[in-house]
């Protein structure tokens, strides 16, 4: 994910360099400049800029004061004539910057460096000073409390901003002198919020709307909304992260909807090649053995501490996903794990109890030893179960109503049971047909809903956290729930088996022994009158939804991260403008879009939203579309969009977007017994968050996806692999609107791909330039 923590408050650099050659060297107006007493001009000329580009480069790197007090001003410009009579004494400079006289008055200048503001009229943001937002808050003194409770030291700050470290990329580097201990999640100042988000409204309203929604949201300010912050101070005080609870039983356990599409999302493997059941049963034994393997990295605390610029993330979600369930209850259902030494696996409708780690050792077996379970299990000779794996894809209330009903019988208590209590759950599935070039569509529909009634849907146990899933044709992925944790988890894991089971050898070796037949068979008692007719329901409620759900999913092969990079734009921010500019020209109008962020540098941190859609995407949309700007506007348009959209992802990585606060506002009048304030019925509000585009990405070098469903039936769930040359979609939407379509928005994106991908910096090359035009022309060719 695309983030650094700027740490603006506690540096004053007039010149930064953000990527942005157009800006690097510039010489701020604002900065005092030294006297030069009259020289020959060509000396003037060599030794004035010989120290100006000494004294530019030490600024990038905080070497040197950066802002100059006008009393040391008053006194550098007596002695400086002293200091630069020649070029001779010039170089001489470094042995007087030794003297005990400077080495006595710098400590002084120190701290009024420190102390000193950024200028109003300087913005330190990467988005331009003619689009930030009008101030009618008081922004930059909220803004000043930020990092202070954050509890990260000035210094690390100062170093991670000097360093001026990529924010696409994390890795593994451990920055000396940073604790190990993480940040709680912080409350921000709620000016700070309502100015960004009415700075979110500004596309979408006109300007007399646009007026009544600050007068609004400013009385919201004064009163309630000064009240409700209290009470939300006070919640985050009592907790190092006051949002991750309350989000997660909100949004997940009290949702009412089935889990299937509306809150389960999946990731697709790259499509194997099985030439014979044998080669279908090893990969998934090396599967298995590499997510019981990875479970032991967690559970010994194995798995590396990755970092976001200088800042480390948070590894405990790391350690829910194995052995916990989503149980369903009246109102809300209850999140629960256990620790097993077993897994699931599902054939043909039937559960079996397959032991994964060894009783005395508790190694894992190896795969050998799994893949001997598995063909015991698809020759076990039992005839095809009952559909009971279908009750877990109706709404939460029926399917804790009919568990209630199954669990009054011993066996099929027993059952339920050892199917909620494994580690994960694996599906073998019924071998299925595939068209060709609908591969990675049906794959996705096969992980998400299991393709329906006749097909693998009742070979599911959607309750579980994570779901392994094979099939014989060679489509395979797995299904995640995220009541437990977001889809990170399940990406990590998905990236060790892939990367693991290349190795022929891979979990041949092992210290345990043989421990024969291990499999158990899971029965249940013959289905009932009672256990019928919620079967009837789940039948009619799975047929719902696979017949609704629209998916499409495809790859651009024209171009991918290369060749973004290559413009000086950040790749994800790219994509985000692609979609939006697909979607307005398909429905001609802005939509409302959203982008998950990860705030996993805060103890316990889940989520945030970047809402992508800005005055500046919104300048970029009307640029392209009008048919009237040269190619140089639009890639300039299209550079301050990318920029806009940039800021305001690493906003929301700092804990500073807009959605989890106001949330946490509204949940705080709930909490209370207050009556909701009318600033959450507003026009602005309810329209700012009737998302109509979702949007996250999966980052991996491998040909894999992630897809989901969309939030509402008025837009659709996006889902992108950004890779070197090339970008996989994975679409979706809902049917019966017939504003919706997602193979025309699907032909819209590539279309804007193309287009965008036509956009070119003045000082990029024409090579770059004519293979990617080729690259085109032979992708509308074939």
């Amino acid at each position: 994910m695309r983030a650094l923590i700027t740490t603006e408050r506690f540096l004053s650099i007039p010149t930064q360099y953000n990527g942005n050659s157009r800006n690097y060297g510039k010489q701020n107006n604002n900065v005092h400049t030294k006297y030069i007493r009259n020289q020959p001009e060509k000396e003037r000329s060599l030794i004035a800029k010989l120290f100006f580009y000494v004294k530019t480069l030490a600024k990038q790197f905080q070497f040197l004061p950066t802002f100059i007090s006008p009393k040391d001003n008053v006194k550098q410009q007596q002695t400086e004539p002293k200091r630069l009579t020649s070029v001779k004494l010039q170089q001489t400079e470094p042995k007087r910057l030794t003297s005990v006289k400077l080495q006595q008055t710098e400590p002084k200048r120190l701290p009024k460096i420190k102390k000193k503001s950024i200028p109003r009229n300087q913005s330190t943001n990467l988005v331009s000073k003619a689009n930030r937002t009008p101030k009618f808050l008081d922004i930059e003194r909220a803004e000043a409390d930020i990092f202070s409770r954050l509890e990260i030291p000035a210094s690390i700050c100062a170093r991670a901003q000097a360093w001026a470290l990529n924010p696409t990329k994390t890795g593994q580097v451990v920055l000396p002198g940073l604790k190990c201990q993480l940040p709680n999640y912080p409350v921000i100042p709620l000016q700070l919020t309502l100015n960004r988000y009415l700075n979110s409204l500004k596309p979408l309203f006109k300007e007399k709307a646009l007026e009544m929604e600050q007068m609004l949201t400013r009385d919201f300010l004064n009163n309630k909304g000064c009240e409700l912050q209290k009470l939300l101070q006070e919640a985050g005080q009592a907790d190092n992260n006051w949002l991750t609870e309350r989000w997660t039983k909100v949004t997940y356990l009290r949702h009412r909807s089935p889990l299937t599409v509306y809150s389960s999302p999946c990731i697709a493997f790259p499509r194997q090649q099985f030439r014979s059941t044998f080669e279908f049963l090893d990969f998934t034994a090396k599967a298995i053995y590499a997510m019981c393997e990875f479970n032991s990295l967690v559970e010994s605390n194995q798995i590396p501490v990755c970092t976001l610029g200088y800042f480390k993330l948070d590894n405990s979600q790391l350690h829910q996903v194995f052995g916990s369930v989503r149980t369903p209850q009246r109102d809300s259902d209850v999140l629960q794990q256990f620790g097993s030494n077993y897994i699931v696996v599902i054939h043909n409708n039937n559960f079996y109890k397959l032991p994964v780690y060894s009783t005395e050792q508790k190694d894992v077996y190896n795969v050998f030893q799994i893949r001997k379970q598995l063909v015991e299990i698809i020759n076990s000779g039992h005839s095809k179960g009952p559909a009971i794996g279908l009750l877990t894809h109706d709404t939460r209330n029926n399917w804790a109503e009919g568990r209630e009903l199954l669990c009054r019988k011993d066996l099929d208590a027993y059952a339920i049971q050892c199917i909620e209590q494994a580690l994960f759950t694996v599906s073998l599935d019924e071998y299925l047909e595939v068209p060709e070039g609908q591969e990675r569509s049906i794959l996705a529909a096969q992980l998400l809903h299991g393709g329906g009634l006749h097909f693998n849907s009742a070979n599911r146990w959607m309750d579980k956290t994570l779901q392994l899933i094979v099939n014989p044709n060679g489509m395979a992925g797995l299904c995640c729930e995220l009541a437990a944790a977001e889809p990170y988890p399940a990406a990590s894991i998905m990236d060790y088996i892939l990367k693991n089971i290349v190795n022929p050898e891979y979990g041949m070796v092992s210290h345990t022994t043989d421990p024969g037949d291990l499999v158990e068979y899971i029965s249940f008692e013959e289905v009932d009158e009672c256990i019928g007719c919620r079967l009837t329901a789940a039948k009619h409620n799975i047929k719902k939804i696979t017949r609704r759900l629209k998916l499409h999913a495809f790859q651009f092969d024209c171009y991918g991260t290369s060749l973004i990079n290559s413009q000086g734009l950040a790749p994800d921010s790219f994509v985000q403008m692609a979609l939006q500019l697909a979607f307005y020209r398909q429905h001609k109008q802005l939509p409302v879009q959203h982008e998950s962020a990860h705030l996993r540098i805060f103890k316990r941190g889940r989520s945030e939203v970047v809402r992508s859609t800005s005055k500046e995407s919104s300048n970029f949309v009307h640029t392209m579309v009008s048919g009237k700007a040269s190619s140089s506007a639009s890639w300039l348009a299209l550079r301050a969009a990318v920029d806009s959209h940039q800021h305001q992802t690493m906003l929301a990585h700092q804990g500073r977007g807009v959605d989890r606060h106001l949330f946490g506002l509204e949940q705080m009048a709930l909490e209370h017994g207050k009556p909701l304030p009318y600033f959450f019925n507003t026009a602005g509000y309810q329209r700012s968050k009737n998302f109509r585009i979702v949007s996250s990405h999966l980052t991996t070098p491998h040909d894999c996806f992630m897809a989901y469903g969309p939030l509402n039936s008025e837009g659709y769930g996006c889902c992108y692999n950004l890779r070197e040359n090339d970008i996989t979609f994975a679409i979706s939407g809902w049917d019966g609107n017939p504003d919706i379509s997602v193979a025309r928005y699907c032909t819209a994106i590539k279309s804007a791909l193309t287009d965008m991908g036509h956009l070119r910096k003045r000082n990029s090359s024409s090579s770059t330039a004519k293979d990617v035009g080729n690259g085109m022309q032979h992708k509308k060719k074939s």
